[in-house]
């Protein structure tokens, strides 16, 4: 494992960095190193929870799925 990962970070200033809300829950959804899945199927299914949520989807090599 790279020692990068092994480093604790401050939740508040990772949140900062990436434009993340502090009051909201973040939901990362991975879809494999190929960006293969039904993402833009679980998206609209998370879109329809009744609490607000930020979502980070993680789209790998699939440019069709990051320009969605």
């Amino acid at each position: 494992m790279a020692s990068k990962f092994s480093v604790p970070i401050e939740a508040a200033a990772a949140r900062r960095h990436l434009g993340l809300r502090d009051d909201l829950p973040v939901l990362l959804v991975l879809s494999g190193g190929f960006g293969m899945g039904p993402v833009t199927g679980i998206l609209g299914e998370l879109n329809k929870l009744a609490q607000p949520v930020q979502l980070v989807v993680v789209c790998g090599r699939n440019e069709e799925l990051r320009r969605s």
